[in-house]
């Protein structure tokens, strides 16, 4: 049963998006009798990380979080930004430790 989930953003990340995982998977709706996610942002890279309109994140997890996730959720993005070969390689990293739990699927390859 999915019950883990990681979030990993990058500077400049899109607040739509942001908002969408975050509404799905952050807020707590036990109380109607869906299931209750441990749910976590995760910092795809070092250092200050500010939404395209200006949101900024204070306290996100690192990296080492999605080892012990169910389901990574990564927006799509460039390739050529800083820090995505780092994301794409803990992302593939994890989902070969995912055996028996729902695949990862690569969105960093759809900006290509």
């Amino acid at each position: 049963m999915l019950q883990n989930v990681a979030f990993v953003v990058l500077n400049r990340f899109p607040s739509f998006e942001f908002g969408v995982v975050c509404e799905i998977f952050g807020i707590d709706r036990t109380d109607d009798g869906l299931p209750a996610y441990d749910f976590a942002v995760v910092a795809g890279e070092e250092g200050r990380l500010v939404s395209e309109h200006g949101l900024a994140l204070t306290d996100p997890a690192d990296l080492d979080r999605l080892a012990e996730a169910d389901l990574v959720v990564v927006s799509a993005i460039d390739q050529q930004c800083p820090g995505a070969q780092r994301v794409h390689g803990r992302v593939r990293a994890g989902g070969r430790r995912a055996a028996g739990r729902p695949a990862v699927h690569d969105a960093l390859d759809a900006r290509r």
